[in-house]
């Protein structure tokens, strides 16, 4: 179901094929008397035109290629990463001094913007909404300057 929705934008209107080694699959399109989840889960998949082919796990040789393999592997050790934490204030300063963002600052300011797309948050940073591939709803990002 997560696929399905995830790639909604390349499956959906389109005949498709799911080829999956896991038999309850099949199950879950024809049972009689779902519980809520099942339920919701089958009325999300309606709107979809597909096939669920069931391939068994031996025959489906790129399913869990890992935990299949006879392979030993080795344990990798965690990777650590620290992204710095922006405030707000710094970035709507540092929006203020690019020239590219100050004329579209103003224009938002003045109401003359005829980007419809760009807006200023609660706390006045400069954002813009973007349609995304999720369900078709609109994604709000801060417009981060060069500087930062």
């Amino acid at each position: 179901v997560w696929a399905v929705r995830h790639f909604r934008c390349y499956l959906y209107g389109r005949r498709f094929q799911i080829v999956t080694d896991c038999r309850p699959l099949r199950w879950l399109m024809n049972v009689r008397d779902p519980g809520a989840r099942l339920a919701r889960w089958n009325l999300q998949l309606q709107e979809y035109d597909f096939e669920i082919e069931h391939k068994s796990g031996k025959g489906n040789t790129n399913a869990d290629a890992l935990s299949r393999s006879r392979e030993a592997f080795t344990t990798v050790g965690a990777v650590e990463s620290f992204v710095p934490v922006i405030e707000s204030a710094r970035i709507k300063e540092e929006q203020e001094k690019d020239p590219d963002l100050a004329k579209i600052l103003k224009r938002v300011a003045d109401g003359t913007s005829d980007e419809r797309a760009y807006f200023k948050n609660s706390v006045g940073v400069l954002c813009k909404r973007r349609l995304g591939n999720n369900e078709g709803r609109a994604q709000e990002r801060i417009v981060i300057p060069r500087s930062l």
